[in-house]
């Protein structure tokens, strides 16, 4: 008797522990399935993005490529295409290594380490920059440089491109893919619309260069209202030691992937620099 009992309870406690194994089952191919469409809803949500950005951007350029004169295009794209490839470099790639840290404080100084790398490359640009203006307008030799007050606007441009790729870096580490789509959204918008309004008042490629910047502006806005908790102290921002210190574990970015980036940028944009140097800024 007793063995019987002893037998059914084993046969029970079998059949409960199929039971759990097949719950736990059905449990994770039901969280996978969840992930799988979490990832596709986040890819969806920026595909979706870029794809409205682009509408924005086509519809503007209509009304923007009656306002401005090729030579306007032509110094627009020589001083975006400069600023736009020592951006890449700017940041050191840590924008790039950000997705790599499993530690949030990691995570952030490294994001304050690009903005570093950032600023020193934008502040280096300006210094060059201004020698060779002076040098230009001061010495006889310095005449051979081809420096304007318009190439002042890199240093700027560099900075704030490098910026809005950190920003965006972090942002999707923090799966803030939802404020990505927006800031994408916006920069476009804020962009054309910029330009449209300067270009009523005949600004020239002052114009299309300030709705660039600005549209930058715009995005950082958006994207400060979630990021502002860090930027409280500029200090924190901008303790080298501490930065340094975390950025120096990954120092085979700025050594290795910065040349890399820096060859595919030139890639697609060498043609600019080329014919800017071969024709007139009316036909770049």
């Amino acid at each position: 008797m007793e063995y019987k009992i002893c037998e059914r309870l084993i046969v029970i406690y079998f059949l409960k522990s199929i039971n759990h194994l097949a719950l736990l089952h059905g449990m994770m191919k039901m969280n996978l399935i969840l992930r799988e469409n979490l990832f596709v809803r986040h890819v969806s949500t920026l595909v979706g993005a870029t794809a409205i950005a682009q509408i924005i951007n086509l519809l503007l350029y209509y009304f923007i490529a009656k306002m401005y004169s090729p030579s306007d295009f032509g110094n627009y794209s020589i001083i975006i295409t400069s600023a736009s490839v020592i951006a890449i470099a700017a940041t050191g790639r840590f924008d790039v290594a950000l997705m790599l840290p499993a530690e949030e404080i990691k995570t952030r100084r490294l994001y304050f380490a690009s903005i570093n790398a950032s600023f020193f490359v934008s502040f280096f640009a300006l210094i060059i920059i201004s020698v060779a203006y002076l040098l230009k307008h001061f010495l006889t030799f310095g005449k051979q440089f081809s420096i304007s007050l318009i190439d002042f606007w890199i240093p700027v441009l560099i900075f704030s491109i490098a910026l809005f790729q950190s920003t965006t870096a972090y942002l999707s580490k923090q799966k803030q893919y939802r404020l990505i789509a927006a800031s994408r959204i916006i920069n476009t918008a804020s962009n054309g619309v910029l330009a449209i309004v300067l270009g009523i008042f005949k600004y020239g490629y002052i114009g299309l260069l300030v709705g660039y910047l600005f549209s930058y502006i715009t995005s950082w806005s958006i994207s400060y209202k979630y990021l502002k908790h860090l930027f409280q102290s500029i200090g924190n921002v901008f303790d080298f030691r501490k930065n340094y210190f975390i950025a120096k574990s990954y120092k085979n970015f700025p050594i290795y992937n910065v040349p890399q980036a820096l060859l595919d940028a030139l890639q697609f944009n060498l043609l600019i620099f080329v014919f800017n140097y071969l024709y007139s800024s009316d036909q770049v």
